[in-house]
């Protein structure tokens, strides 16, 4: 072998090397981003949880009041019926007119029951106003939901819908 062809290898064998080692380079410089990556989405989801854990002893007491507050339901019918009655009670004492009322499916998640009514209303800005915040009780879990209203001019009447619910707590947590 001459020295051309000895000088010849070894350029081509460090030019393979060179290759090599800048594939080797890249695919650890990948696997390193993707190990980052997956580090602060640990750490992001270990932080999530401290701040769980920190706010249980808030969750325990809230939990104590909801079932001081809210006993076990065992009649969400005849709890929807009381929330009808209760509505259309403050509808007539506020100055509401109800237009018409739909009772809507009962929604079950875990603990809970959610209980609805829809309502369309007539009524002056006023009453209106002061009905709304009458049937939003945190106590009992109620609010009003979906509000719309319309204003016709004419006779300066608002037109308004809603969802009244009333979550229900169905079983212990």
């Amino acid at each position: 072998m001459t020295t051309t062809e000895k000088r010849l290898i070894l350029l081509l064998g460090g030019a393979v090397l060179v290759v090599g080692l800048m594939v080797s380079m890249r695919t650890y410089k990948k696997r390193e981003a993707e190990l980052i990556a997956e580090r602060k989405e640990w750490l992001l989801l270990r932080e999530e949880g401290e701040k769980w854990l920190a706010e249980k002893p808030l969750w325990e007491e809230r939990g104590k009041l909801l079932q001081e507050t809210r006993p076990l339901s065992e009649n969400p019918e005849k709890e929807t019926a009381a929330l009808l009655e209760f509505l259309q009670a403050s509808a007539a004492e506020a100055g509401v007119r109800l237009l018409e009322q739909r009772i809507l499916p009962q929604e079950s998640s875990g603990n809970y029951t959610a209980i609805g009514i829809e309502l369309r209303t007539e009524s002056s800005m006023e009453a209106f106003c002061k009905w709304l915040e009458e049937i939003q009780e945190a106590k009992r879990l109620r609010h009003a939901g979906l509000v719309r209203l319309t204003y016709r001019g004419e006779d300066e009447k608002l037109i308004g819908q809603v969802i009244a619910r009333e979550f229900l707590v169905s079983q212990s947590p």
